[in-house]
């Protein structure tokens, strides 16, 4: 960590500083993205679960795994794209089926052209659906 703190200082004047602070009453939460298929078994989601550990729900066009098995009290989702990476809008039923869930998502789009678009009525679907922690959390 040192050696990194270094070369991060050496940079920019903002990273110089160690933001090292703990913040007691904030749960600290992990997840998980995967891009190899061997990841896909049973063992390894037992082990996330056991630790409590999302696993990323990682949508995209390209041929990495998306696995969707919720494995901790929230869901982390990258959404890269429907039509090619980084570039589509995701349908409405789509974004739906997060809606009752804790739900933490980027939109991973270097176009920008739907990915604000798309944050912006999942954060409308969250507070439809009643969970007005997550969209609360949605806005931060």
């Amino acid at each position: 960590m040192l050696a990194a703190r270094e070369l991060a200082s050496g940079h920019d004047h903002r990273i110089a500083q160690s933001y090292l602070t703990i913040h007691r009453n904030r749960k600290l939460r992990h997840a998980i993205e995967v891009r190899h298929e061997s990841f896909v078994n049973p063992q390894f989601i037992r082990l996330l679960r056991r630790y409590h550990a999302a696993l990323v729900v990682s949508d995209s066009t390209e041929h990495w795994p998306c696995i969707e098995d919720v494995t901790a009290d929230f869901v982390y989702l990258r959404l890269h794209g429907t039509e090619s990476k980084y570039a589509g809008a995701y349908s409405d039923p789509a974004l739906q089926r997060w809606a009752r869930r804790r739900v933490f998502c980027y939109f991973d789009s270097d176009t920008k052209t739907q990915a604000p678009f798309d944050a912006q009525r999942l954060i409308e679907i969250v507070a439809r659906a009643g969970s007005s922690t997550a969209a609360d959390e949605a806005t931060r």
